[in-house]
């Protein structure tokens, strides 16, 4: 590495990692407002400051970029004030060469932003939910909307689980209205429709409606057909795994919780135009896994959209002596996110089609970007 290098990198250094640390306590302060209360209900200090600690991973996808703008910024800004950028151009240097190194750590904190997003967010994410869900409810287990549909591979067979309503209480986990359905070895649908489960000491329980009365039943279709109620009433010895009613609780909810293998694992190994696919659990329509499988990449590239927007406005602006380039790199910055967030709501909404919503904000900042970069050049 030249010398000319490390002199703009150790400029930019201090203001990124002090930008980022500033950003990273009032993300993760804004979390402990939250988690506060609960210290006052007797819970342990412990599993407060753990789930602060399994939130920071996600808060940095966040600090980073904001971090390398903060540093950029002001590091050019400084340099332009103090004519130095002018003195090396004098010198014969290209402005894209002086600037090399700072894109170079953008590069470099995508990289990392991907492998944090990969190798360690979905495991802290859903960590952090767990423990906010023992915090509020006394339980570890997920709060889940209702009407939800899972697929449990068990053995090599496969079953289709339907929950009507989940209630995560630790002492009574109970599911209502269950439909358990799988192919039997002939090719012939089975299925259990299941009024109520409850959870009591590890054992899970059918019982019946406590309002109709109606008991659990077994359907399939036979031979001939037509279908028919093989049994009926409670704890049925139906064949059934544990997991397909653990994972109603257990199960990632978000698909901020997926990594971009997994995603594309299921895309991969899809019918062809299938229209929904199921990724832990969760039923994902083929066009929301098709946005979500290329934000995974079009995600950590906002570092390196953050340092392109800084550049040129710092440089621009830095020889009027003020900080007119940093205000206006963090305005940019901030149409940048609320840019991002659009259009997901437009690709979520099927309103926008999806690769376009994933890639248009890094294209159109980016290159917005590289043009001023060149202006100044």
């Amino acid at each position: 590495m030249r010398r000319i290098d490390r002199y703009l990198i150790s400029e930019m250094i201090v203001p990124a990692v002090v930008g980022g640390l500033l950003v990273v306590m009032l993300l993760v302060g804004n979390q402990l407002y939250g988690l506060l209360k609960f210290l006052y209900n007797g819970v342990p200090v412990h599993d407060v400051l753990m789930t602060l600690a399994y939130f920071t991973p996600g808060v940095l996808m966040l600090a980073i970029p904001a971090a390398l703008l903060l540093g950029s910024a002001l590091g050019l800004n400084r340099l332009e004030r103090d004519r130095e950028i002018l003195s090396m151009r004098m010198a014969g240097v290209r402005l894209k060469r002086i600037v090399l190194p700072i894109i170079v750590v953008g590069i470099f904190a995508a990289g990392l932003m991907f492998y944090l997003q990969e190798r360690v967010i979905p495991y802290t994410t859903h960590e952090a939910i767990k423990l906010t869900n023992k915090l509020t409810y006394g339980s570890t287990a997920a709060v889940i909307p209702p009407d939800q549909v899972f697929k449990i591979d068990s053995n090599g067979v496969k079953y289709f689980v339907y929950v009507h309503e989940a209630d995560p209480t630790p002492d009574k986990q109970t599911l209502r209205g269950i439909v358990v359905a799988r192919i039997d070895g002939r090719g012939y649908p089975k299925w259990v429709r299941i009024p109520v489960a409850e959870n009591r000491n590890g054992q899970w329980l059918f019982l019946p409606d406590p309002v109709t009365g109606e008991m659990p039943q077994l359907f399939l279709i036979p031979e001939h057909g037509k279908t028919v109620i093989e049994a009926d009433g409670e704890n049925g010895a139906w064949d059934i795994p544990r997991d397909a009613f653990d994972a109603a609780f257990y199960t990632s909810r978000s698909a901020d919780e997926f990594t971009f293998h997994e995603l594309l694992a299921v895309q991969r190994s899809g019918i062809r135009g299938a229209s929904a696919f199921t990724v832990k659990g969760v039923v994902l329509d083929s066009h929301n896994l098709l946005f979500y499988l290329h934000r995974k990449l079009a995600a950590p590239l906002a570092a390196l959209v953050a340092i392109l927007i800084a550049i040129p406005l710092s440089i621009h602006f830095g020889r009027s002596g003020g900080y007119v380039g940093l205000l206006l790199s963090v305005v940019v910055a901030f149409c940048f996110i609320v840019t991002q967030q659009w259009t997901q709501v437009l690709a979520e909404t099927n309103r926008m089609q999806p690769i376009l919503a994933a890639w248009a904000p890094d294209a159109f900042f980016g290159i917005l970007g590289i043009i001023l970069l060149f202006r100044e050049e």
